[in-house]
């Protein structure tokens, strides 16, 4: 049962992530403006003179960073149970992620005033890559200086 629930808040963020694609350029636009105004004033607050452009286009790229961190994680809770080798279940996380992000370039094509590009296609990754890294990594890092250090 739970890793049908696993599945289906999976399915869900994906659903998220393509209906976030299919908003037309126009409309995504107004979307990511209210939070990149938010942005701009709370900088201007810090008595600094952000350019909107430059906040808008880190906010609409941390936007896929944070789609697919998110998604990289759910996937990393799904596969702990799964596959024994560490190596296996990071690429495999990897693959369907990057299969998404490929898919959710694609959708963009069609859109009207929006496109696909490979480049955020690498952005989506970041983010995947840093959520597996962070469970599948980082904890064997940590695991392996506790062992040296306790051998000491």
């Amino acid at each position: 049962m739970k890793k049908t629930g696993l599945w289906i808040l999976i399915g869900i963020w994906i659903g998220f992530i393509f209906f976030n694609s299919l908003q037309v350029g126009a409309t995504s636009s107004v979307m990511s403006g209210r939070f990149t105004q938010l942005i701009v004033s709370l900088l201007e607050g810090f008595g600094t003179n952000p350019v909107f452009t430059t906040v808008s286009l880190w906010v609409r790229k941390l936007a896929h960073v944070g789609e697919f961190f998110i998604l990289g994680a759910l996937l990393v809770f799904q596969e702990l149970p799964g596959i024994q080798r560490r190596s296996g279940r990071f690429f495999r996380i990897l693959l369907y992620t990057l299969t998404i992000a490929i898919i959710d370039e694609i959708i963009q094509t069609f859109i009207p005033g929006r496109a696909g590009l490979l480049l955020d296609v690498g952005i989506d990754m970041i983010g995947a890559t840093l959520a597996a890294c962070g469970v599948f990594i980082i904890p064997k890092k940590i695991m392996m200086k506790d062992k040296k250090n306790n051998d000491d």
